[in-house]
């Protein structure tokens, strides 16, 4: 036990160093998915916009298998940093004092791997790559307060400490088995003291944005000429009434949500009815395909909205 992990007394700080495995870091991995996934996905759909525009349908099969490998190219490559660079995990110290917890990076490991992958993103014109570089440099260093904070979860089998607030976690953290049970007593005991009642009336904005940025986008690419006649006059109203389901009221949003997903299924129907899909063509099965997938997104959100999916929890006490 070295002098910074002496057992502390009830007015000093508690200071630890784990070695943090970047495989089970869900804050390094989701940040490195959504930053490779988001770049595919708008990949996938600039090359399958321009594939529709042009009418040429019996491409997109060939530009989604494309996107899919210049993904999975991506991640692959993301991993190999990781062993290369961080050898799978991070050195990290972590202070817990009378208010908040602070986990920092110290491995200059972290620094060369961080610093890697934006070259190489930038190099081979991968923003995927040069996002996760980056993501991974703005989280050396985080930390939590404990009166945001309401629950503490271990899993005392692989040392895990996940701090949670009243609808996520918000800090994971590692810890040394022989000071385990010590570490995980102080901190329970500093939720417990500092923790205040959370009186949620809507949903946090972490939620909400993902939402509008998909309506957006998926707008946006449904106002391209795809076979199903489901054109502007249906796409601006569908997306306008996702974004005020989403933005207003609470006790809007599952009247809304059931609007939504009734409407969308109405005009297909009615659509398929009196105006079936260019009927000559005998390749418009990729392209209806996306087009009804997409639709289908927006159909989803109004069925879970109305089911109050997306309505806050109660009130923490």
């Amino acid at each position: 036990m070295t002098p910074t992990e002496a057992p502390p007394t009830k007015t000093e700080p508690l200071v630890w160093e784990a070695d943090t495995p970047i495989f089970r870091n869900k804050f390094v991995m989701g940040g490195m998915l959504a930053a490779v996934g988001i770049a595919t996905l708008f990949l996938a759909l600039v090359t399958t916009a321009m594939m529709v525009s042009r009418h040429r349908y019996e491409g997109i099969p060939g530009v989604l298998a494309f996107s899919a490998a210049i993904g999975g190219g991506v991640w692959l490559l993301l991993m190999g940093v990781s062993l290369v660079f961080f050898r799978g995990g991070m050195r990290t110290r972590v202070v817990v004092d009378g208010e908040r917890v602070t986990q920092t990076v110290v491995s200059r490991r972290a620094d060369r791997g961080g610093l890697a992958a934006v070259l190489v993103g930038a190099a081979s014109g991968s923003p995927g790559t040069a996002g996760a570089g980056l993501i991974a440099a703005a989280t050396r260093s985080e930390s939590a307060r404990f009166s945001d904070l309401q629950a503490v979860e271990v899993r005392p089998e692989r040392g895990e400490i996940r701090l949670r607030n009243d609808w996520r976690t918000v800090m994971q953290l590692f810890a040394p088995p022989e000071r385990f049970g010590e570490i995980v007593e102080r901190l329970r005991l500093l939720v417990a003291a500092r923790a205040e009642p959370v009186k949620r009336a809507d949903l946090p904005p972490l939620i909400k944005l993902p939402v509008i940025m998909g309506a957006l986008v998926f707008g946006g690419f449904l106002l391209v000429e795809f076979p199903l006649g489901f054109d502007a006059r249906r796409v601006l109203p569908m997306v306008a009434l996702t974004l005020l389901a989403i933005l207003g009221p609470p006790a809007w949003r599952r009247w809304l949500g059931w609007l939504l997903a009734t409407g969308i299924a109405g005009a297909v129907f009615h659509l398929w009815r009196i105006e079936p899909p260019s009927p000559g063509r005998e390749d418009i099965g990729w392209a209806l395909g996306v087009q009804l997938g997409v639709i289908g997104l927006f159909a989803a959100f109004g069925l879970a909205a109305g089911l109050g999916f997306f309505n806050p929890k109660k009130t923490l006490k």
